[in-house]
């Protein structure tokens, strides 16, 4: 392997994924991160387009098609080092790709550069205020960006790093966090909405040790921050928000901000040397919630290089030297940066647009985990209409509660129409809410392909 070659890396979290990343750089090279689960289709595509000769995994792919692939453990065994003199690349140098399999369609590729990696692991330890003291644990997947950046930070700061598999068992993150004197976690929503419940008072007793919680690659509740933050004592708990494109961009510390629920709904405020633009041009007239809505642009050198082969997508997501979000956002009169949600996930009730996250934000007590999303209107006059999933905690909630409290705090076109209970909701690989396939699910329910068991079920 040379400077320039493309090393496709299938990331488990564990030591040696570690060491092929920081050879593949030492060495100059291109580090092409894809999922552990990608299928092998997919992965044969990847390695094709970028012209690499290497794939390195955990795990023997049942026909490599034409790829060179070494065993991820093989290739750390111990051996003669061969001395490779080592030169700082140019900031310009390509250093990594981040592939995503999609949903649908063709799997997409984010280029960064070196001195887009270096501005992006540099603003994540800044924002948590990692020093060569912390001690955090990782237990994500390390293909994923949130991971990534926060792995590359500690490296920077002079940190320790504990890989941990998941949260499967709250044992061995109890050990881990006792035994290596961990000062820093980092998770997604999901997650940590679920230790919280299953944790009990060991909630506070173990996470409450820690200088700081990381909760990334979604956005909590309002409900959630306010809980959590008072749960986690001293604690300091961030919401950060970022993309694969930007690396971490706003790091919310919940904490300061817990008794004040306008600012709970925020990202917040940009970390220094980002810019934020509210675009108001690239909405719609017929689109806009309300004046001083727009799309959220971003300014930095922390932005990526360009998504790979895919020239068209790049000239629609960089604009000079802005990067265009598909997220709606405003600001308000402190100057902090509020998202509204998705462009494409916004529901039109009628010609009257409707914010997923201020009807879930909306919901009563009692709910594990809630979603909206816009499903075609029945009757055939609104379009679509509101309807609202919801994993019940408490068995005082069901559709005449909810409706009961939406109707008294939503404008009549927010109120959901459509109320499915449910046994979990469908989430990705890094715990987002997959809202494409509730409304897939939905069609099949009222085609009657599924029983309302089955579709009830059916994300177990």
């Amino acid at each position: 392997i040379a400077i320039g070659d493309k090393v496709l890396l299938s990331a488990p979290t564990r030591n040696e994924t570690v060491i092929a990343y920081l050879a593949t750089q030492y060495i100059g090279a291109v580090t092409v991160f894809i999922d552990k689960n990608m299928p092998l289709s997919n992965i044969s595509y990847i390695y094709r387009e970028v012209g690499s000769n290497l794939f390195i995994s955990s795990t023997e792919p049942d026909g490599s098609e034409g790829m060179r692939h070494i065993h991820l453990l093989n290739l750390c065994e111990d051996g003669d080092a061969a001395e490779i003199a080592y030169s700082r690349p140019e900031d310009d140098a390509l250093a990594e790709m981040l592939y995503t399999s999609g949903s649908t369609g063709r799997p997409k590729g984010v280029v960064h550069t070196n001195g887009s990696v270096t501005a992006l692991l540099r603003n994540t330890a800044k924002g948590t205020g990692v020093t060569r003291d912390d001690v955090i644990l990782l237990p994500l997947p390390l293909n994923h960006s949130f991971a990534l950046r926060v792995m590359r930070a500690y490296f920077y700061s002079g940190g320790t790093i504990v890989l941990q598999n998941g949260f499967t068992f709250i044992k061995i993150m109890e050990d881990n966090i006792e035994n290596f004197g961990v000062t820093g976690v980092i998770m997604v929503p999901a997650t940590i909405e679920k230790l919280y419940r299953q944790m009990g008072d060991g909630f506070s007793k173990t996470l409450g040790r820690l200088r700081y919680v990381e909760v990334g690659a979604g956005a909590l509740t309002v409900r959630q921050r306010k809980v959590f933050a008072k749960a986690l004592g001293q604690t300091t708990l961030f919401n950060t928000w970022g993309s694969s494109e930007t690396g971490g961009v706003f790091f919310f510390n919940v904490s300061e901000y817990v008794d004040d629920d306008e600012a709970l709904s925020a990202l917040g405020y940009p970390i220094e040397n980002v810019e934020v633009r509210i675009d108001e041009s690239l909405v719609p007239p017929e689109d806009a919630l309300f004046e001083g809505l727009g799309r959220i642009c971003l300014k930095g050198s922390m932005i990526m290089d360009c998504y790979w082969n895919q020239p068209d997508v790049t000239a629609d997501a960089l604009r000079g030297e802005w990067i265009v979000t598909g997220d709606l956002g405003y600001r308000d009169a402190r100057g902090m940066i509020h998202m509204v949600g998705r462009s494409d996930d916004m529901i039109n009730v009628g010609g009257e647009k409707v914010a997923p996250i201020e009807v879930e934000n909306a919901a009563i007590g009692g709910i594990r985990e809630c979603a909206c999303v816009g499903v075609p209107d029945e009757e055939g006059i609104l379009g679509e209409v509101p309807a609202f999933f919801y994993v019940p905690d408490s068995d005082e909630v069901n559709e005449q509660s909810l409706k009961r409290s939406f109707s008294e705090n939503l404008e009549r076109y927010k109120v959901p129409v459509l109320y499915i209970r449910m046994d979990a909701l469908p989430r990705n690989a890094m715990g987002k809410i997959r809202r494409g396939d509730l409304k897939k699910h939905f069609r099949e329910y009222r085609d009657g392909k599924i029983t309302e068991k089955a579709f009830d079920s059916s994300f177990e």
